[in-house]
């Protein structure tokens, strides 16, 4: 893992999902928790380590798959021409808000050169 990959998702848009569960929490010790050995939730927002986002979507899909996750929503960068994109995202029911300008990461010291996106996985929105 990289260093940005423990950046934190801003309150801005964490406080769009209330009551989601989070398998990547802010605070969580990483010799005991794992979010992709564990069940995840009905509702699941995901702000992933962006060197591992095909591992956080597969397991995403396994879940939907399973029936234990009704929506999950990941907050991504915009890679629209990386694998995960086009295997695990564009196949599979989606939505995708693009977000404006770029997301301040909290402990991220610059504002990242990409843009952003929530994508919305499930049957329904």
């Amino acid at each position: 893992m990289k260093e940005s990959d423990h950046f934190q998702t801003p309150q801005m848009i964490l406080q769009r999902f209330p009551n989601y569960f989070d398998p990547c929490p802010l605070r969580h010790d990483l010799n005991k928790w794992n979010g992709l050995k564990i069940n995840w939730r009905g509702y699941t927002f995901v702000n992933p380590p962006y060197s591992e986002i095909a591992l956080w979507l597969a397991k995403a899909r396994e879940q939907l798959d399973a029936g234990i996750s009704i929506k999950i929503v990941f907050l991504l960068p915009v890679w629209t021409d990386r694998a995960w994109f086009h295997d695990l995202v564009l196949p599979f029911p989606h939505k995708i808000e693009f977000i404006r300008g770029r997301v301040k990461f909290i402990g991220g010291y610059y504002r990242p050169t990409f843009p952003s996106m929530l994508l919305t996985l499930g049957s329904w929105y």
